[in-house]
């Protein structure tokens, strides 16, 4: 197993033992507002919409993300963000809204430069780890992480790749 592999596991288990959450960019306790927690209603813009930097800085603000933030205010990428939700999937699930989870991805992936392929993993991970919670179900979540691990990738240089935010499209 490589050195960098071996710190992720060990990292894993140490979150593990500690009681934490591995969600956005860094390890955060559970009273992190979450897309998958109940409490006051925090209203996502729509489908499609433009979203501004002062609305983008809310929004993270909301989900403590602190690290994403600064990642985008320190070099906001050259693209507008826009979310297109569960992309390519189901936007609900058993009457369940996948949308906050999709938005929050979204965004990470927005933000992504090129060549981050551990900041893609973790993105990836903590959205299949908030379809879980919403769902209070593995399978789709489990599902939904291989969809994105195999179509995501920044070298397919679609609309919704790793860094879609940072690329232009000739």
């Amino acid at each position: 197993m490589s050195t960098l592999a071996m710190k992720l596991w060990r990292g894993f288990f140490t979150a593990l033992s500690l009681g934490l959450a591995t969600v956005g960019a860094q390890t955060l306790n559970s009273t992190r507002s979450d897309p998958v927690q109940s409490g006051p209603a925090f209203t996502l813009p729509a489908h499609g919409v433009e979203v501004s930097l002062a609305e983008i800085q809310r929004i993270c603000d909301h989900y403590d993300l602190p690290e994403l933030w600064q990642k985008i205010k320190r070099d906001p990428p050259q693209r507008p963000f826009k979310s297109d939700g569960v992309t390519g999937w189901f936007e609900e699930w058993n009457g369940v809204s996948l949308y906050p989870a999709g938005f929050v991805h979204d965004l990470k992936y927005w933000a992504g430069y090129p060549g981050e392929d551990v900041a893609r993993l973790v993105a990836d991970a903590e959205f299949m780890i908030d379809v879980a919670r919403l769902l209070n179900s593995t399978q789709m979540a489990e599902t939904m992480f291989h969809g994105v691990r195999l179509g995501g990738s920044e070298h397919f240089k679609a609309s919704f790749s790793w860094g879609f935010g940072r690329t232009i499209s000739p």
